[in-house]
């Protein structure tokens, strides 16, 4: 029997897939910019340290939507819009994807 792999074979091996991954981190990245500037303007006090753990957060959090899009077969498109709601969630996208692994192994 077979074993199959979550993510292809040839692994970023074609040559838009860079160009795709880059941005998709972008639309991540940007989604945590937005989330970030909202912040600001309900009246959080603005911190450099806060904004760089945010914008650090969020391109994680769109690195992992890209890595189950890639491994979902996603089209190109739909992958920039969930990496960019990823990113824009942020922190609480890891938080929902936690208790969802955990939950399951419980």
């Amino acid at each position: 029997m077979k074993r199959s792999s979550i993510l292809p074979e040839r692994f970023l091996m074609q040559p838009g897939d860079y160009l795709v991954a880059l941005l998709a981190m972008f639309a991540a990245i940007w989604g945590g910019l937005v989330s970030y500037f909202r912040r600001i303007q309900s009246g959080e006090q603005h911190s450099r340290l806060a904004a760089i753990a945010h914008i650090a957060t969020s391109g994680f959090a769109g690195f992992i939507a890209w890595l189950g899009c890639v491994g979902a077969e996603v089209p190109a498109p739909f992958t920039g819009v969930i990496c960019g709601l990823a990113g824009h969630m942020g922190a609480e996208f890891i938080r929902l994807l936690d208790h969802r692994f955990t939950d399951r192994l419980k």
